[in-house]
């Protein structure tokens, strides 16, 4: 029961991580280094630390590399304590983020997400789509898609 107890608390501190992560990339930003070490925990709550060296992912000409290495480092920390997770799929949501081409966070699905990315893309294009059924759910402004 103790160990579940664990699991939880690691499951709700890594969704506090995640959820920086897309904060920071709807903004235009990675940390840069981000790992346990730059990470503190104080009641429940997780403290990012280290800033200063934040990453502007549209200027930094090794910004989205950053934002790679933030989400093998944050994923392989807690995959190591019980917390499984896939850091491409990460780094895909935050990709999308950054273009504000996401649906809300969490996402239903990556498939939603690559699919918005795609008939978003073609719809730029000049070529329709059709919307699918998985398309459908909380509208988010893709303009800087478009």
């Amino acid at each position: 029961l103790a160990l579940r107890a664990e699991q939880r608390a690691l499951h709700a501190l890594r969704e506090q991580v995640i959820d920086f992560m897309h904060v920071a990339a709807t903004a235009g930003y990675a940390h840069g280094d981000l790992s346990a070490y730059n990470m503190l925990v104080h009641e429940g709550r997780v403290w990012v630390i280290d800033l200063p060296q934040i990453v502007d992912l549209a200027v930094n000409p090794s910004g989205l590399d950053y934002l790679h290495r933030d989400c093998v480092n944050v994923i392989a920390w807690f995959s190591r304590h019980g917390v499984a997770g896939d850091a491409d799929k990460l780094f895909a949501e935050l990709v999308a983020a950054f273009y504000g081409c996401a649906p809300t966070h969490p996402p239903q699905s990556f498939d939603t997400i690559a699919g918005g990315v795609v008939a978003t893309s073609l719809s730029a294009a000049g070529l329709a789509t059709a919307p699918r059924a998985s398309d459908q759910g909380p509208a988010r402004s893709r303009s800087r898609c478009r």
